[in-house]
């Protein structure tokens, strides 16, 4: 296979637009275009998962990845050419069946091809090793009882509804990967030691029960197939949480998001961003990818509620002017549909909604602000339920500009939401749009593409108002991500630490403020006070990993020395603090 092939193993395919023959797209080589037009025209739609699905190396020693693709080479193993951080990495015990296989076989990567390996060798190299641990003492057996088909076909498309042809989809693409990692390693790595059957089932194994579990930072990740996590199953409102342990461990912990009845199911989430820009806030979009993953349509309580446990977070005002100035929230159904249930308008979720007046919008946009009311209409339109629609694609695609433009400052943002807020505009405070640009205000990207909501460098306030703002729009995603993932996990625990963090900075600026402001704003210090008790509880409740543990053993003694410094400050002015 060419080192430039498509991550599914093809140099073209159907365009992504209008389903002629098209070439990948040159960054992550996933979708296929016909030309230069229609790769402009699906670029808001594309653009959010190209940059994470661009070529990239990972060491087949610890796992670890680099998407410095572009270096001029990478280190290799000795024996065998794949990818390793460095020579000890190519001595580690993982990688050491495979290794002899492909010395056996007289085989050794290309430099230019362990620089860039790509997706399609990966599942090769990790059907490999899968294949060659079915004869291992300690772990064979255990892995040969693990599951490697996809459900029934046929009992699969049954229940798929309007998603048939996902699923569809997804058996073929299943079956030829496994197919593609197996003649790979036996047509040109020439690896004859196992069958091509037995190559197919490696891979299949891993890709149906393989998992993946944070260390509660996202500072790195552990992978593999785990006989006992393979038991757990599916859900968006999943019973349960993978944490890595440590760096270096090979354990992965599987912590009870809730109180579990017995006899429940435990269940773990596939999607990890509960608020993910391409996946998470999106219902049918989730459940296409979930489709793909697993063969089957998702049918878990959260995909199969339209009202997304009562967030509506892709639901917009319907602004129904012919009957009677209807502004009820429409539902988004299942099938690309939504409907409004206060005047009964329907249509469907595309962009040929709004086309009669997104260029009246665009312009009020461009020009600085979209105005409220029939301002943004063409002259001589009329805002019914269905091009309603139009205005949340032009917003969305807005945000994606301010998100790719990697400088957007807090005004911007804050400006994004006034105008996608009524009376300016159809959202509401829980509309997923409305949510990531406060996520974008609390820890900004800086790389031009949307990251999971963790792991992100929180946006320092300057002054007491700011840190209150910033406290208050992390407090809205905090509520978000309670509802959409309840219990215990590390996207919340992630929230509250850096809650607990503008806390301090709150603190820290009022005391900073004159005397005679700290007694005119004397009740906003007792809700600072308050809130940092109860975030500083909550978090140490809700810390499961040992890196969650140590952090909030950081922030305690940071707290202390806080109090310590600022007590007899706040005393001399009669503003005393509370005990924290």
């Amino acid at each position: 296979m060419s080192s430039n092939s498509s991550a599914n193993g093809e140099d073209a395919g159907p365009c992504a637009v209008c389903g002629a023959q098209g070439r990948a797209c040159a960054r992550c080589r996933v979708d296929f275009y016909c030309g230069k037009d229609h790769q402009l025209q699906d670029w808001p739609r594309h653009k959010l998962g190209c940059s994470f699905l661009e070529p990239f190396t990972m060491c087949v020693g610890c796992g670890s990845e680099s998407r410095d693709y572009l270096a001029a080479c990478v280190a290799q193993c000795k024996s065998c050419g794949w990818p390793v951080c460095s020579a000890a990495c190519g001595l580690r015990e993982e990688h050491q069946a495979e290794c002899g296989a492909f010395q056996r076989a007289g085989f050794k990567l290309k430099a230019g091809d362990a620089n860039r390996p790509g997706a399609a060798r990966l599942d090769a190299l990790t059907a490999l090793r899968v294949g060659l641990a079915f004869a291992d003492t300690k772990v064979g057996a255990s892995l040969r009882r693990l599951p490697s088909r996809l459900p029934d076909l046929q009992a699969a498309l049954k229940d798929a509804g309007v998603h048939r042809q996902a699923v569809e989809d997804s058996h073929k693409a299943f079956a030829g990967r496994l197919r593609r990692a197996s003649q790979w390693l036996r047509d040109e790595a020439r690896v004859h030691c196992l069958s091509a059957e037995e190559l197919e089932r490696g891979l299949a194994v891993a890709l149906l029960n393989g998992m993946e579990g944070a260390s509660g930072s996202e500072f790195y990740l552990i992978g593999g197939v785990f006989a006992g996590l393979s038991l757990v199953g599916h859900s968006c409102l999943p019973t349960a949480w993978r944490y890595a342990c440590r760096r270096d461990s090979k354990d992965m912990q599987l912590v009870a998001s809730r109180d579990v009845a017995k006899g429940e199911r435990l269940t773990t989430s596939f999607i990890r961003d509960p608020l993910s820009a391409s996946l998470g806030c999106d219902t049918q979009r989730r459940r296409a990818v979930l489709a793909d993953m697993t063969g089957r349509v998702c049918r878990c309580a959260l995909c199969e509620d339209p009202t997304q446990r009562g967030l509506y977070l892709n639901s917009w005002r319907c602004a129904c002017w012919q009957h009677h100035g209807c502004h009820e929230l429409v539902l988004v159904l299942e099938g690309g549909r939504w409907r409004c249930d206060g005047c009964g308008c329907e249509g469907a979720t595309s962009a040929q909604d709004g086309e009669r007046f997104l260029g009246g919008l665009l312009g009020a946009m461009v020009s600085g602000r979209v105005g409220g009311g029939q301002a943004w209409l063409p002259e001589g339109a009329q805002l019914d339920g269905a091009t309603g629609q139009g205005l949340p694609l032009l917003l969305e695609e807005y945000f994606g500009d301010l998100v790719a433009a990697r400088t957007t400052e807090v005004a911007q943002w804050e400006e994004f939401i006034a105008d996608a807020l009524p009376p300016n505009g159809p959202l509401h405070p829980t509309h997923h749009l409305v949510l990531r640009a406060k996520r974008q205000i609390l820890c900004p990207d800086k790389d031009g593409v949307e990251a999971d909501i963790t792991n992100l460098k929180l946006r320092m306030p300057k002054t007491i108002d700011e840190a209150r703002r910033y406290s208050s729009h992390g407090r809205d995603l905090l509520r978000a991500v309670e509802v959409l993932r309840p219990g215990v996990n590390h996207y919340r625990t992630d929230l509250l630490r850096q809650l607990v963090v503008l806390d301090v900075m709150s603190v820290t600026l009022f005391a900073a403020l004159p005397p005679w402001q700290c007694t005119a704003r004397r009740a906003e210090w007792t809700t600072i006070v308050k809130e940092f008790a109860e975030d500083l509880s909550t978090v140490k409740k809700a810390s499961v990993s040992p890196f969650e543990v140590e952090t909030v053993h950081s922030l305690i003694s940071q707290k202390n020395m806080l109090l310590a410094a600022l007590n007899p400050v706040l005393k001399k002015d009669t503003q005393e603090l509370q005990v924290i």
